[in-house]
């Protein structure tokens, strides 16, 4: 999904910048030709700073205009018996 909306914003010559969170993202994201702004390796309890530093790098792109919008896509883990 994510690779979908870079490929939309990008046709409309909007340049994105990924801010990734976690193990699998960042494995999958580094081998693939994607403008990665800021990356954080979380371990399994995500912390409330954890949260913070990730709302203030976020509100920071904002702020500097470095973006004009922030959009967030996550994932929803379906156990393998459920999917």
């Amino acid at each position: 999904m994510t690779e979908e909306r870079v490929k939309e914003l990008s046709a409309q010559g909007i340049n994105c910048k990924l801010v990734i969170i976690g193990k699998k993202a960042q494995d999958y994201f580094n081998k693939r030709a994607v403008d990665v702004s800021e990356q954080y390796n979380l371990q399994n309890t995500v912390t409330s700073s954890d949260s913070f530093e990730i709302m203030n790098t976020l509100i920071n792109l904002y702020e500097s205009g470095e973006a004009d919008k922030i959009e967030i896509v996550y994932t929803n883990f379906i156990s393998l018996a459920q999917n």
